[in-house]
Protein backbone atom coordinates (compact mmCIF):
# COMPACT_ATOMS: atom_id res chain seq x y z
CA UNK A 1 0.00 0.00 0.00
CA UNK A 2 2.83 2.44 0.78
CA UNK A 3 4.10 2.26 -2.81
CA UNK A 4 0.68 3.31 -4.06
CA UNK A 5 0.55 6.23 -1.62
CA UNK A 6 3.99 7.42 -2.71
CA UNK A 7 2.94 7.22 -6.35
CA UNK A 8 -0.28 9.15 -5.68
CA UNK A 9 1.51 12.03 -3.94
CA UNK A 10 4.32 12.09 -6.51
CA UNK A 11 1.75 12.27 -9.30
CA UNK A 12 0.00 15.20 -7.61
CA UNK A 13 3.29 17.10 -7.27
CA UNK A 14 4.24 16.56 -10.92
CA UNK A 15 0.75 17.41 -12.18
CA UNK A 16 0.71 20.67 -10.24
CA UNK A 17 4.29 21.66 -11.12
CA UNK A 18 3.92 20.35 -14.70
CA UNK A 19 7.45 18.99 -14.74
CA UNK A 20 9.42 15.85 -14.00
CA UNK A 21 10.41 15.17 -10.41
CA UNK A 22 14.08 15.81 -9.67
CA UNK A 23 14.03 14.70 -6.03
CA UNK A 24 11.24 12.32 -5.02
CA UNK A 25 11.80 12.84 -1.30
CA UNK A 26 11.43 16.62 -1.57
CA UNK A 27 8.45 16.21 -3.88
CA UNK A 28 6.65 14.17 -1.22
CA UNK A 29 7.36 16.83 1.39
CA UNK A 30 5.63 19.42 -0.77
CA UNK A 31 2.71 17.29 -1.91
CA UNK A 32 -0.50 15.66 -0.70
CA UNK A 33 -2.60 12.57 -1.41
CA UNK A 34 -5.74 12.38 -3.54
CA UNK A 35 -9.02 10.58 -3.09
CA UNK A 36 -7.44 7.53 -4.71
CA UNK A 37 -5.43 6.90 -1.55
CA UNK A 38 -8.51 7.38 0.62
CA UNK A 39 -10.59 4.98 -1.46
CA UNK A 40 -7.75 2.44 -1.66
CA UNK A 41 -7.51 2.43 2.13
CA UNK A 42 -11.30 1.97 2.29
CA UNK A 43 -11.02 -1.00 -0.08
CA UNK A 44 -8.25 -2.52 2.05
CA UNK A 45 -10.44 -2.14 5.13
CA UNK A 46 -13.35 -3.79 3.32
CA UNK A 47 -11.19 -6.68 2.13
CA UNK A 48 -9.97 -7.19 5.69
CA UNK A 49 -13.44 -7.22 7.26
CA UNK A 50 -14.94 -9.34 4.47
CA UNK A 51 -12.00 -11.75 4.23
CA UNK A 52 -13.02 -15.06 2.66
CA UNK A 53 -16.66 -14.06 2.15
CA UNK A 54 -17.57 -12.69 -1.27
CA UNK A 55 -20.90 -11.06 -0.40
CA UNK A 56 -19.62 -9.62 2.86
CA UNK A 57 -16.58 -8.18 1.09
CA UNK A 58 -18.73 -6.28 -1.42
CA UNK A 59 -20.95 -4.90 1.34
CA UNK A 60 -18.01 -3.89 3.55
CA UNK A 61 -16.09 -2.28 0.69
CA UNK A 62 -19.14 -0.20 -0.20
CA UNK A 63 -19.68 0.75 3.44
CA UNK A 64 -16.11 1.98 3.91
CA UNK A 65 -16.13 3.80 0.58
CA UNK A 66 -19.06 5.81 1.89
CA UNK A 67 -17.63 6.34 5.38
CA UNK A 68 -14.18 7.54 4.32
CA UNK A 69 -15.33 9.63 1.36
CA UNK A 70 -17.83 11.46 3.57
CA UNK A 71 -15.06 11.98 6.13
CA UNK A 72 -12.65 13.28 3.47
CA UNK A 73 -14.98 14.97 0.97
CA UNK A 74 -12.67 17.35 -0.89
CA UNK A 75 -10.09 14.99 -2.32
CA UNK A 76 -10.71 15.23 -6.06
CA UNK A 77 -13.00 12.25 -6.55
CA UNK A 78 -14.60 11.73 -9.96
CA UNK A 79 -18.11 13.21 -10.21
CA UNK A 80 -19.90 9.91 -10.77
CA UNK A 81 -18.24 8.45 -7.70
CA UNK A 82 -19.36 11.30 -5.45
CA UNK A 83 -22.87 10.97 -6.92
CA UNK A 84 -22.75 7.25 -6.09
CA UNK A 85 -21.76 8.03 -2.50
CA UNK A 86 -24.61 10.55 -2.26
CA UNK A 87 -27.07 7.88 -3.43
CA UNK A 88 -25.88 5.48 -0.69
CA UNK A 89 -28.88 5.62 1.66
CA UNK A 90 -29.47 2.10 2.98
CA UNK A 91 -27.42 -0.85 4.17
CA UNK A 92 -26.38 -2.00 0.71
CA UNK A 93 -24.33 -0.04 -1.84
CA UNK A 94 -26.19 1.63 -4.75
CA UNK A 95 -25.99 0.14 -8.24
CA UNK A 96 -22.61 0.54 -9.96
CA UNK A 97 -22.25 3.05 -12.77
CA UNK A 98 -20.67 2.76 -16.20
CA UNK A 99 -17.55 4.82 -16.73
CA UNK A 100 -13.94 4.36 -17.79
CA UNK A 101 -11.36 6.08 -15.57
CA UNK A 102 -8.05 4.88 -14.13
CA UNK A 103 -9.32 5.59 -10.59
CA UNK A 104 -11.22 2.29 -10.44
CA UNK A 105 -8.11 0.36 -11.44
CA UNK A 106 -5.90 1.54 -8.59
CA UNK A 107 -8.19 1.14 -5.60
CA UNK A 108 -8.16 -2.68 -5.42
CA UNK A 109 -4.38 -3.14 -5.17
CA UNK A 110 -4.60 -4.55 -1.62
CA UNK A 111 -6.43 -7.63 -2.98
CA UNK A 112 -3.09 -8.74 -4.45
CA UNK A 113 -1.66 -8.99 -0.93
CA UNK A 114 -4.71 -10.21 1.00
CA UNK A 115 -5.11 -13.33 -1.19
CA UNK A 116 -2.37 -15.71 -2.17
CA UNK A 117 -3.52 -17.32 -5.42
CA UNK A 118 -3.98 -15.58 -8.74
CA UNK A 119 -7.57 -16.79 -9.10
CA UNK A 120 -8.59 -15.40 -5.71
CA UNK A 121 -6.73 -12.14 -6.35
CA UNK A 122 -8.54 -11.66 -9.66
CA UNK A 123 -11.90 -12.68 -8.19
CA UNK A 124 -11.77 -10.27 -5.25
CA UNK A 125 -10.37 -7.52 -7.46
CA UNK A 126 -13.56 -7.88 -9.47
CA UNK A 127 -15.70 -7.70 -6.32
CA UNK A 128 -14.03 -4.45 -5.22
CA UNK A 129 -14.31 -2.94 -8.70
CA UNK A 130 -17.92 -3.98 -9.27
CA UNK A 131 -19.07 -2.19 -6.13
CA UNK A 132 -18.89 1.06 -8.09
CA UNK A 133 -18.08 0.18 -11.71
CA UNK A 134 -19.98 -2.15 -14.03
CA UNK A 135 -17.68 -1.49 -17.00
CA UNK A 136 -15.80 -4.59 -18.17
CA UNK A 137 -12.86 -2.34 -19.02
CA UNK A 138 -12.73 -1.11 -15.42
CA UNK A 139 -12.50 -4.69 -14.20
CA UNK A 140 -9.91 -5.61 -16.81
CA UNK A 141 -7.68 -2.69 -15.87
CA UNK A 142 -7.99 -3.37 -12.14
CA UNK A 143 -7.15 -7.05 -12.67
CA UNK A 144 -4.11 -6.00 -14.71
CA UNK A 145 -2.80 -3.98 -11.76
CA UNK A 146 -3.45 -6.63 -9.10
CA UNK A 147 -2.21 -9.48 -11.33
CA UNK A 148 1.04 -7.57 -11.90
CA UNK A 149 1.44 -7.05 -8.15
CA UNK A 150 0.69 -10.66 -7.30
CA UNK A 151 2.93 -12.17 -9.99
CA UNK A 152 5.68 -9.74 -9.07
CA UNK A 153 5.65 -10.67 -5.39
CA UNK A 154 5.75 -14.34 -6.42
CA UNK A 155 9.11 -13.71 -8.07
CA UNK A 156 7.88 -13.98 -11.67
CA UNK A 157 10.21 -12.41 -14.26
CA UNK A 158 9.08 -9.16 -15.86
CA UNK A 159 8.93 -10.67 -19.33
CA UNK A 160 6.47 -13.29 -18.07
CA UNK A 161 4.42 -10.67 -16.21
CA UNK A 162 4.22 -8.66 -19.44
CA UNK A 163 3.19 -11.72 -21.46
CA UNK A 164 0.51 -12.64 -18.89
CA UNK A 165 -1.02 -9.16 -18.85
CA UNK A 166 -1.10 -8.93 -22.63
CA UNK A 167 -2.62 -12.38 -23.04
CA UNK A 168 -5.05 -12.54 -20.11
CA UNK A 169 -5.93 -8.87 -19.57
CA UNK A 170 -5.83 -7.72 -23.19
CA UNK A 171 -3.72 -4.67 -22.39
CA UNK A 172 -1.24 -3.76 -25.10
CA UNK A 173 2.14 -2.84 -23.71
CA UNK A 174 5.02 -1.07 -25.38
CA UNK A 175 8.46 -2.65 -25.65
CA UNK A 176 9.21 -1.29 -22.20
CA UNK A 177 11.73 -3.98 -21.31
CA UNK A 178 14.13 -2.50 -23.88
CA UNK A 179 13.66 1.19 -23.06
CA UNK A 180 16.41 3.15 -21.39
CA UNK A 181 14.77 6.33 -20.12
CA UNK A 182 11.49 7.85 -18.96
CA UNK A 183 10.85 9.54 -22.31
CA UNK A 184 10.50 6.14 -24.00
CA UNK A 185 7.70 5.13 -21.65
CA UNK A 186 5.20 7.75 -22.74
CA UNK A 187 1.95 6.02 -23.54
CA UNK A 188 0.41 7.00 -26.82
CA UNK A 189 0.59 6.36 -30.53
CA UNK A 190 1.78 2.84 -31.32
CA UNK A 191 2.09 1.92 -27.65
CA UNK A 192 -1.43 2.96 -26.68
CA UNK A 193 -3.88 0.52 -25.20
CA UNK A 194 -6.89 0.33 -27.51
CA UNK A 195 -9.28 -0.56 -24.70
CA UNK A 196 -9.33 3.03 -23.48
CA UNK A 197 -7.15 2.19 -20.50
CA UNK A 198 -3.92 3.74 -21.71
CA UNK A 199 -3.16 5.17 -18.22
CA UNK A 200 -2.88 1.67 -16.74
CA UNK A 201 -0.79 0.44 -19.66
CA UNK A 202 1.49 3.44 -19.07
CA UNK A 203 1.85 2.53 -15.39
CA UNK A 204 2.71 -1.08 -16.22
CA UNK A 205 5.20 0.05 -18.85
CA UNK A 206 6.87 2.30 -16.27
CA UNK A 207 7.27 -0.65 -13.92
CA UNK A 208 8.51 -3.00 -16.64
CA UNK A 209 11.22 -0.59 -17.75
CA UNK A 210 12.29 0.49 -14.25
CA UNK A 211 15.54 -0.44 -12.54
CA UNK A 212 14.33 0.29 -8.99
CA UNK A 213 11.31 1.67 -7.13
CA UNK A 214 12.17 5.34 -7.59
CA UNK A 215 12.84 4.82 -11.29
CA UNK A 216 9.36 3.32 -11.71
CA UNK A 217 7.81 6.46 -10.21
CA UNK A 218 9.99 8.71 -12.40
CA UNK A 219 8.96 6.84 -15.53
CA UNK A 220 5.29 6.90 -14.57
CA UNK A 221 5.47 10.67 -14.00
CA UNK A 222 7.09 11.16 -17.42
CA UNK A 223 4.32 9.10 -19.00
CA UNK A 224 1.61 10.99 -17.13
CA UNK A 225 2.93 14.39 -18.12
CA UNK A 226 2.46 13.44 -21.77
CA UNK A 227 -1.25 12.65 -21.41
CA UNK A 228 -4.01 15.01 -22.50
CA UNK A 229 -5.12 15.65 -18.92
CA UNK A 230 -2.14 15.20 -16.54
CA UNK A 231 -3.94 16.70 -13.56
CA UNK A 232 -6.60 14.00 -13.79
CA UNK A 233 -4.59 10.99 -14.97
CA UNK A 234 -1.04 11.47 -13.69
CA UNK A 235 -1.66 10.65 -9.99
CA UNK A 236 -3.44 7.41 -10.93
CA UNK A 237 -0.67 6.40 -13.35
CA UNK A 238 2.05 7.02 -10.76
CA UNK A 239 -0.05 5.34 -8.05
CA UNK A 240 -0.51 2.16 -10.09
CA UNK A 241 3.18 2.08 -10.97
CA UNK A 242 4.12 2.56 -7.32
CA UNK A 243 1.75 -0.18 -6.19
CA UNK A 244 3.29 -2.66 -8.64
CA UNK A 245 6.89 -1.58 -8.08
CA UNK A 246 6.54 -2.03 -4.30
CA UNK A 247 5.99 -5.75 -4.84
CA UNK A 248 9.16 -6.08 -6.92
CA UNK A 249 11.65 -3.61 -5.44
CA UNK A 250 12.47 -2.43 -1.90
CA UNK A 251 10.91 0.93 -1.06
CA UNK A 252 13.47 3.36 0.42
CA UNK A 253 12.75 3.89 4.13
CA UNK A 254 12.92 7.70 3.87
CA UNK A 255 10.21 7.66 1.20
CA UNK A 256 8.03 5.47 3.42
CA UNK A 257 8.35 7.94 6.30
CA UNK A 258 7.50 10.91 4.11
CA UNK A 259 4.51 9.15 2.62
CA UNK A 260 3.17 8.23 6.06
CA UNK A 261 3.51 11.88 7.07
CA UNK A 262 0.89 12.72 4.42
CA UNK A 263 -1.75 10.69 6.28
CA UNK A 264 -3.63 11.98 9.29
CA UNK A 265 -4.03 9.82 12.40
CA UNK A 266 -7.30 8.26 11.25
CA UNK A 267 -5.96 7.20 7.86
CA UNK A 268 -2.78 5.92 9.53
CA UNK A 269 -4.98 3.84 11.82
CA UNK A 270 -6.71 2.27 8.80
CA UNK A 271 -3.33 1.50 7.22
CA UNK A 272 -1.92 0.11 10.49
CA UNK A 273 -4.95 -2.14 10.96
CA UNK A 274 -4.63 -3.46 7.41
CA UNK A 275 -0.89 -4.13 7.83
CA UNK A 276 -1.47 -5.91 11.15
CA UNK A 277 -4.07 -8.09 9.43
CA UNK A 278 -1.62 -8.89 6.63
CA UNK A 279 1.05 -9.91 9.12
CA UNK A 280 -1.37 -12.30 10.78
CA UNK A 281 -2.50 -14.06 7.61
CA UNK A 282 1.09 -14.22 6.34
CA UNK A 283 2.12 -15.89 9.58
CA UNK A 284 -0.70 -18.41 9.14
CA UNK A 285 0.47 -19.14 5.61
CA UNK A 286 4.05 -19.58 6.74
CA UNK A 287 2.92 -22.19 9.28
CA UNK A 288 1.19 -24.16 6.52
CA UNK A 289 4.32 -24.08 4.40
CA UNK A 290 6.52 -25.09 7.33
CA UNK A 291 4.32 -28.14 7.95
CA UNK A 292 4.56 -29.03 4.28
CA UNK A 293 8.35 -28.85 4.37
CA UNK A 294 8.34 -30.96 7.54
CA UNK A 295 7.04 -33.76 5.31
CA UNK A 296 10.08 -33.62 3.02
CA UNK A 297 11.96 -36.54 4.64
CA UNK A 298 9.07 -38.84 3.73
CA UNK A 299 9.05 -37.76 0.08
CA UNK A 300 12.85 -37.75 -0.10
CA UNK A 301 12.81 -41.50 0.68
CA UNK A 302 10.83 -42.08 -2.54
CA UNK A 303 9.10 -45.02 -0.94
CA UNK A 304 6.79 -47.43 -2.71
CA UNK A 305 3.08 -46.89 -2.04
CA UNK A 306 1.01 -49.78 -0.74
CA UNK A 307 -2.11 -50.59 -2.77
CA UNK A 308 -5.33 -51.91 -1.31
CA UNK A 309 -7.47 -54.34 -3.33
CA UNK A 310 -11.08 -54.51 -2.07
CA UNK A 311 -12.70 -57.93 -2.01
CA UNK A 312 -14.86 -58.81 -5.03
CA UNK A 313 -18.59 -58.30 -4.63
CA UNK A 314 -20.34 -60.92 -6.70
CA UNK A 315 -19.02 -60.72 -10.23
CA UNK A 316 -17.67 -57.22 -9.67
CA UNK A 317 -13.96 -56.79 -9.01
CA UNK A 318 -13.31 -53.31 -7.58
CA UNK A 319 -10.16 -51.58 -8.76
CA UNK A 320 -7.30 -51.40 -6.25
CA UNK A 321 -6.39 -47.99 -4.88
CA UNK A 322 -3.30 -46.56 -3.18
CA UNK A 323 -3.16 -46.30 0.62
CA UNK A 324 -1.61 -42.96 1.44
CA UNK A 325 -0.39 -41.88 4.85
CA UNK A 326 -0.57 -38.61 6.76
CA UNK A 327 2.21 -36.96 4.74
CA UNK A 328 0.33 -37.39 1.47
CA UNK A 329 -2.92 -36.38 3.11
CA UNK A 330 -1.33 -33.12 4.24
CA UNK A 331 0.22 -32.61 0.81
CA UNK A 332 -3.24 -32.98 -0.72
CA UNK A 333 -4.68 -30.57 1.81
CA UNK A 334 -2.06 -27.86 1.30
CA UNK A 335 -1.88 -28.28 -2.48
CA UNK A 336 -5.60 -27.59 -2.75
CA UNK A 337 -5.64 -24.81 -0.14
CA UNK A 338 -6.59 -21.33 -1.38
CA UNK A 339 -3.30 -19.99 0.00
CA UNK A 340 -1.23 -22.42 -2.06
CA UNK A 341 -3.13 -23.95 -4.96
CA UNK A 342 -3.05 -22.61 -8.49
CA UNK A 343 -6.58 -23.41 -9.63
CA UNK A 344 -5.63 -22.25 -13.11
CA UNK A 345 -2.65 -24.61 -13.20
CA UNK A 346 -3.40 -25.79 -16.73
CA UNK A 347 -3.11 -22.25 -18.12
CA UNK A 348 -0.09 -21.49 -15.95
CA UNK A 349 1.86 -24.53 -17.06
CA UNK A 350 0.89 -23.99 -20.69
CA UNK A 351 2.01 -20.36 -20.44
CA UNK A 352 5.46 -21.55 -19.38
CA UNK A 353 5.61 -24.25 -22.06
CA UNK A 354 4.98 -27.16 -19.69
CA UNK A 355 2.67 -30.05 -20.53
CA UNK A 356 0.66 -31.80 -17.83
CA UNK A 357 2.72 -34.96 -18.02
CA UNK A 358 5.25 -36.49 -15.68
CA UNK A 359 8.05 -36.12 -18.23
CA UNK A 360 7.39 -32.44 -19.00
CA UNK A 361 7.03 -31.50 -15.33
CA UNK A 362 10.26 -33.34 -14.45
CA UNK A 363 12.13 -31.52 -17.22
CA UNK A 364 11.13 -28.09 -15.92
CA UNK A 365 11.40 -28.43 -12.12
CA UNK A 366 14.94 -27.09 -11.80
CA UNK A 367 14.22 -23.93 -13.83
CA UNK A 368 10.69 -23.22 -12.58
CA UNK A 369 9.85 -20.22 -10.39
CA UNK A 370 8.00 -20.67 -7.09
CA UNK A 371 4.55 -20.07 -8.54
CA UNK A 372 5.06 -22.62 -11.32
CA UNK A 373 6.27 -25.12 -8.73
CA UNK A 374 3.01 -24.55 -6.86
CA UNK A 375 1.17 -25.15 -10.13
CA UNK A 376 3.04 -28.41 -10.66
CA UNK A 377 2.05 -29.71 -7.22
CA UNK A 378 -1.55 -28.67 -7.80
CA UNK A 379 -1.55 -30.53 -11.13
CA UNK A 380 -0.18 -33.73 -9.58
CA UNK A 381 -2.68 -33.68 -6.72
CA UNK A 382 -5.67 -32.80 -8.91
CA UNK A 383 -4.88 -35.54 -11.40
CA UNK A 384 -5.11 -38.20 -8.70
CA UNK A 385 -8.87 -37.73 -9.14
CA UNK A 386 -8.61 -39.06 -12.69
CA UNK A 387 -5.82 -41.61 -12.36
CA UNK A 388 -5.30 -43.45 -9.05
CA UNK A 389 -1.62 -43.59 -8.27
CA UNK A 390 -0.57 -40.28 -9.84
CA UNK A 391 0.79 -39.15 -6.48
CA UNK A 392 2.34 -42.56 -5.81
CA UNK A 393 4.27 -42.41 -9.08
CA UNK A 394 5.41 -38.82 -8.38
CA UNK A 395 6.71 -40.01 -5.00
CA UNK A 396 8.50 -43.02 -6.49
CA UNK A 397 10.25 -41.01 -9.21
CA UNK A 398 11.26 -38.25 -6.81
CA UNK A 399 9.19 -35.59 -8.58
CA UNK A 400 7.51 -34.37 -5.39
CA UNK A 401 10.82 -34.45 -3.51
CA UNK A 402 12.47 -32.28 -6.19
CA UNK A 403 9.57 -29.82 -6.31
CA UNK A 404 9.66 -29.36 -2.53
CA UNK A 405 13.44 -28.94 -2.61
CA UNK A 406 13.16 -26.19 -5.24
CA UNK A 407 10.32 -24.51 -3.36
CA UNK A 408 12.42 -24.39 -0.22
CA UNK A 409 15.11 -22.51 -2.16
CA UNK A 410 12.90 -20.18 -4.18
CA UNK A 411 10.22 -19.20 -1.69
CA UNK A 412 10.72 -15.79 -0.06
CA UNK A 413 8.67 -13.81 2.51
CA UNK A 414 6.90 -11.66 -0.08
CA UNK A 415 5.31 -14.75 -1.56
CA UNK A 416 3.14 -15.19 1.52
Amino acid sequence: MIGAIIGDAAGVFAAESKENIKDLGKALEGSHITGNTVVSLAAAKGLKHGFGNTRKTGVKVGKYFKELVEKYPDMGYEDKFTDWVSDYKGELPPAPYNTVTPDAAVRASSAAWVYNSLEYVNYYTGIVTHVTHKSSEASKAAVAVTSAIFLSRQGIDKKDIKAYLEHHCGIKLAGALDSTGPEQDKQGGDGADESGYAPIAAAVNAFLAATDFTDAIDRAVAAGLSTKDPEKELPAIAMAAGAIAESYYPVPSDLKEKALALLDDDLKAVLDSYETFLKKIRKDREKKFDLLFDCRPFFDKRGKTEWYAPKPVGDEKPFPYPKYGSEVQYLEEIALDKDFADYGYEDTLKHFGIEISAQSIDEHIDIANAYVLRSMLTAIIRHERFVDGTIAEAIRTGTISRILAQLAVKIRPGMF
